[in-house]
């Protein structure tokens, strides 16, 4: 009903006759109505009630009519007010079961006039009302009799057209008239059409039953996440399988709950997860794939695709929309591949560590049989054989360092491969081989120095495995410096990274071996004489336990100038 039917009293005060003004403004004195407070259905029937017994009592009192047409103005005018309204305002008869009164709206929306639904009597309901609004009817109008003046009623009913349609139908009701004995006699309404609120949200719920029969289906889990609540507000039966059980139970899915479901060595992944949701844009896809225990507790992994599926008046995201895939026999799969490749790799690694060691041996025990074949005819010649047994030495000597290399290489590369990690200082890693490595050093008249960084960041890492790559690089300088050369161990540091780097004043390395000095066996396919130790497998294998440190490992050189090996590893966070 149009709040400001009331608020324009000028035409009524206007009139000319003063004893109608006077009953008016009594009238609206009467009902609490000013020209601040927009009335109720009730007083607005109140109103005309009170009009019209005025003018049945003026009438019978023979007054002059021009008064009594004054009076019929005011009504006409309240009744103009009424019919203007976009709502359908009516009078019930409760003792008649009829319809007294209805103001013309009733016509656009049914398609009857007010005579023509005043005619129809106590065959108004039976007549146009739906079938199943009309068995609710009677205990609908039954709750008039216990009402009191201040309680209303809201109904939604159907209601048939004068064209067949069926239209819905809003009303609003209280009780303005009661009989002597206080019984409720008439019922003032306002009824709202509401056919196309109804079909859209009809058409809503369709929509959502259909779109849920197709979550259903999929034999993915669908799912919303609301992110304030950080619960998911819809899931479908498969998710709720997957953490549930059987028979979807429709429980509450938050973050907690997904939080403890999450795999300890996954839950890094939550910070940054939470941080993309506030900051993410229309169009952006969160991947990420985690493990998550099952209902059965079973570890399972999954690859979650997630999108804004609404926002707050703000622009922020407010729900998720995700799909959840279960990838562990994917997963399985991918793992026995690499296990596979591994596996293969390692094979190979070992076959061309046999075959390169077969070679490489075939020189020094050649030469170790001449000098022990020497040796005996100078003993029994009675001369002096120490310099053949010199050179059986160092024959001894690299056999055992080809040894050690092929175990070194064996170990860092096989496939089983694993690594003890704790909390390293680097500085300390090189300082616990100085000595051992200054005794190598000073074999070849060389002068060996380290310059370690002050206030050194800690790393993650595996001591022994790292030992291995001091070693390797130093024993490379030494082995690739003249006598009289030297060689530098230098350490530095930045917020996230630890270097340690090996200088030596040797021969250099050429730029066209540069470019291969870590692949697997390049080296010992330039080493082959005994004359220089081992099977030139240092750098391969430091390169392979650098990058297994996250790291990374570069050589710098120029021929006949030395060369540099950096060793960049990140720090320990946090």
């Amino acid at each position: 009903m149009n709040v400001k039917i009331l608020t324009n009293y000028s035409e009524l005060e206007n009139t000319t006759f003063v004893m109608a003004h006077t009953q008016l403004a009594a009238h609206l004195q009467s009902l609490g109505l000013t020209r601040d407070v927009p009335p109720t259905p009730k007083q607005w029937q109140s109103l005309l009630d009170l009009l019209d017994q005025d003018y049945q009592r003026l009438r019978s009192d023979a007054v002059e009519p021009a008064a009594v047409e004054a009076l019929l103005d005011n009504k006409y005018f309240i009744e103009k007010i009424t019919d203007a309204s976009p709502d359908i305002i009516y009078v019930y008869d409760l003792f008649e079961q009829r319809n007294v009164y209805s103001n013309r709206e009733i016509a656009h929306v049914l398609g009857y006039s007010p005579e023509q639904i005043k005619a129809m009597g106590t065959n108004l309901f039976p007549n146009l009302m739906h079938p199943a609004d009309l068995a609710n009817l009677a205990a609908m109008l039954r709750r008039f009799e216990n009402m009191t003046a201040d309680e209303t009623v809201d109904t939604e009913f159907r209601m048939r057209h004068a064209n067949g349609d069926w239209r819905w139908l809003q009303s609003h009701e209280v009780i303005f008239a009661r009989d002597d004995d206080g019984r409720a006699r008439y019922v003032l309404g306002i009824i709202r059409e509401i056919t196309e609120e109804k079909q859209i949200s009809q058409a809503l719920v369709d929509a959502l039953l259909f779109g849920q029969q197709i979550t259903n289906f999929l034999p993915h889990m669908v799912y919303v996440f609301d992110i304030d609540a950080r619960q998911c507000i819809y899931s479908n039966d498969v998710t709720q399988h997957f953490y549930f059980g059987e028979i979807p139970s429709a429980q509450v899915i938050d973050s907690a709950f997904l939080e403890r479901r999450l795999h300890p060595d996954d839950r890094y992944q939550s910070e940054e997860y939470y941080a993309w949701m506030k900051s993410a844009e229309d169009g952006d896809v969160w991947h990420s794939e985690f493990r998550l225990q099952n209902h059965a507790g079973e570890w399972r992994w999954i690859r979650t695709q997630e999108v804004i599926f609404n926002r707050h008046e703000n622009g922020q995201p407010r729900q998720l929309l995700g799909v959840s895939f279960d990838i562990t026999d994917e997963r399985l799969v991918q793992q026995r591949e690499v296990e596979l490749a591994a596996q293969q790799q390692t094979i190979l690694v070992l076959r061309q560590l046999l075959n390169d060691f077969l070679h490489d041996i075939r020189t020094p025990l050649a030469t170790f049989n001449t000098s022990l074949y020497l040796t005996k005819r100078k003993i029994d010649a009675g001369l002096d054989a120490h310099s053949n047994l010199d050179v059986m030495d160092r024959q001894v000597q690299y056999i055992i360092s080809l040894l050690d290399d092929i175990m070194e290489m064996s170990q860092v590369f096989s496939a089983s491969a694993r690594y003890n990690v704790a909390e390293l200082d680097v500085n300390h890693l090189i300082q616990t081989q100085l000595v051992s490595l200054g005794i190598l050093a000073q074999s070849k008249q060389q002068n060996l120095v380290f310059v370690p960084a002050e206030d050194s960041p800690r790393i993650i890492g595996d001591g022994r495995k790292l030992v291995q790559v001091i070693r390797n690089l130093v024993k490379n300088a030494v082995q690739f410096t003249p006598p009289g050369g030297s060689i530098r161990l230098t350490t530095c540091h930045g917020s996230d990274h630890i270097l340690f780097e090996v200088s030596d004043t040797g021969i250099g390395i050429h730029p066209d071996d540069l470019a291969r000095i870590f692949d697997l066996f390049y080296k010992a396919d330039k080493s082959r004489s005994s004359g220089i130790g081992g099977a030139g497998l240092g750098l391969s294998i430091a390169r392979r336990i650098v990058e297994a440190h996250q790291g990374r490992i570069v050589v710098k050189s120029t021929p006949g100038n030395g060369s540099t090996v950096t060793v960049w590893l990140p720090v320990k966070q946090g």
